[in-house]
């Protein structure tokens, strides 16, 4: 490796690390200084990795465009160089962009490539992310067992791996999917040693999430002050590493809370907030989930017709992302309105 193969790469992992902490302008500044020491000529798979890093950071942030840039950027190089490994990732994280706006037939094409490429190239912690990925399509789709299946074989992958950020990951989705089920104890144990694991390893976003799930888990069992508590250290990390999509999950929470308290006022306005986030961020499921919660509450402010047209909207949401039980439970309210 030459001097500045070895000066690129140590630039590139202080950005990894930086990333895993919060701070993603610094993490892209790094990113960029690396591939500024690559060389825009560059034939190193780094580059294609560096670009695609790159690209997720954007993600995270919520700038789908141009997250889209930097992987096809990754995918060409990775192509040109005959860099497999690197074209599976590409591909991957090109899946994750669809799965996000909602474009799940294009999600699951792409991840099912992905997979195929993964296995070529014997890269077990990418099978990991695409097996965890099917299971989060799963899940939505209200297909549970299918969804743990994928996330036991996902989990299986990233310990094979040795990758711990990534089994939290897992753990925090399996949380999710007890708590779907009414599982409440179960989901809470898989939500604790998930974020064991991430504050162990300073995982700012994974501790974001499981954050955001507990919250979602402290609503359904009736403890509203460790909603606020749980949403508001989410907002706090997610405002501070500029993720527009989880920002708008805690002031969700918050909302529901406040909402609780007979603030129906307050719990609106930042129902508005959270909804504008989300859209931004380009996040079609969270937009869906945050309409359903606009229309509850123009419902208890006795906006019928309002909560009509929005549960409406919250309704194609869902119904684009194959979200059955959510479809049942919206088109239920929709039914008990008076004509």
């Amino acid at each position: 490796m030459t001097q500045t193969s070895n000066f690129a790469k140590g630039l590139a992992e202080r950005a990894r690390a930086t990333e895993r902490t919060g701070a993603l302008d610094d993490a892209l500044a790094l990113y960029a200084e690396s591939l500024d020491a690559l060389g825009p000529t560059s034939s190193d798979p780094l580059a294609a990795d560096v670009l695609r890093w790159t690209g997720t950071v954007h993600r995270e942030r919520g700038d789908m465009e141009l997250a889209l840039v930097f992987y096809e950027r990754s995918l060409t190089l990775a192509k040109r160089i005959g860099y497999a490994v690197g074209m599976a990732h590409a591909t991957n994280c090109q899946a994750a962009v669809a799965h996000r706006r909602g474009d799940l037939d294009t999600a699951t094409r792409l991840y099912d490539e992905a997979a195929r490429a993964a296995a070529r190239a014997d890269d077990t912690r990418l099978l990991g992310m695409v097996e965890q990925n099917l299971g989060v399509l799963a899940n939505i789709r209200g297909d549970y067992d299918e969804a743990l299946r994928r996330y036991r074989l996902s989990l299986l992958a990233f310990e094979r791996a040795g990758d711990e950020e990534c089994c939290s990951w897992v753990l925090n989705n399996i949380g999710m999917l007890h708590a779907d089920q009414g599982k409440h104890d179960e989901a809470a144990q898989a939500y604790t040693r998930s974020l064991d694991i991430a504050r162990q390893g300073d995982a700012c976003m994974v501790t974001t999430a499981v954050q955001l799930n507990r919250a979602e888990l402290f609503a359904a069992t009736g403890r509203w002050e460790e909603v606020e508590q749980a949403a508001e250290q989410a907002l706090v990390l997610a405002q501070r590493s500029g993720d527009r999509s989880r920002s708008a999950q805690a002031l969700r929470w918050q909302a529901a809370a406040e909402r609780h308290r007979g603030d129906l006022d307050g719990a609106m306005q930042q129902l508005q907030r959270a909804r504008s986030l989300a859209r931004e961020a380009e996040d079609a499921l969270v937009v869906a989930e945050i309409l359903g919660d606009i229309g509850d509450l123009c419902r208890e402010r006795g906006e019928r017709e309002r909560a009509r047209v929005v549960w409406k909207d919250a309704l194609s949401g869902f119904q684009q992302f194959g979200a059955s039980a959510d479809v049942r439970t919206i088109t239920n309210r929709l039914a008990a309105l008076p004509a």
